[in-house]
């Protein structure tokens, strides 16, 4: 309940200040790391259980008690907070229209940005283009599609917004280095 507080608000926690606390925040973030690639007992827990002391440690090197913590709130001004929010619209964007093939610059003009400005930010942000993003999402779908669905590779294609069978073919190959069916074929012989 504590923390609930505190995340209500972005803060921005400097490092650099505080050796001592910057080792114990690196220390927990390869904690959860080490829990999220170990898929051991109970990482699921534990990985919880150190975000949630992960927070706490950097609660307390912000020192919001203190007038003189090292913390920046109202980061709506801030340039990276800006850039997060356009990316965080043009996430949920994809996330509604992935299937209708819209380029770069249609989605950026929704947003309000030029498609440079775009591409900029989710560089900034995901260290991928706006492109990248897009065609990431159209895999990730295209394989769901391929490993749970019983649709032909014509079907998929279309639902993705793809007119032609062999173009989605060539798109899903130069994106992931094999084919629809070749995936396909994997991914059954992984689930049986």
């Amino acid at each position: 309940p504590e923390l609930a507080k505190v995340l209500a608000k972005p803060h921005l926690v400097r490092l650099g200040q505080d050796p001592s606390s910057d080792a114990a925040l690196q220390n927990l973030l390869a904690a959860i790391e080490f829990e999220w690639h170990a898929h051991g007992f109970g990482h699921a827990s534990a990985g919880l259980g150190l975000l949630a002391t992960l927070l706490l440690q950097a609660y307390r090197s912000i020192g919001l008690d203190s007038p003189a913590g090292h913390i920046q709130q109202g980061l709506q001004d801030h340039p990276l907070a800006r850039a997060h929010v356009v990316v965080d619209k043009f996430k949920r964007q994809i996330n509604e229209q992935f299937k209708s093939s819209d380029s770069v610059a249609s989605y950026a003009n929704r947003i309000g940005v030029s498609a440079g400005q775009l591409t900029r930010l989710t560089k900034q942000v995901l260290g991928l283009t706006a492109l990248e993003v897009i065609n990431a999402r159209l895999v990730f779908e295209a394989e769901r599609e391929l490993t749970y669905t019983a649709d032909s590779i014509k079907q998929i294609a279309a639902k993705l917004g793809f007119d032609d069978e062999a173009y989605f073919s060539r798109f899903f190959k130069k994106q992931t280095g094999q084919s629809p069916k070749s995936f396909r074929q994997r991914s059954a012989s992984k689930i049986d």
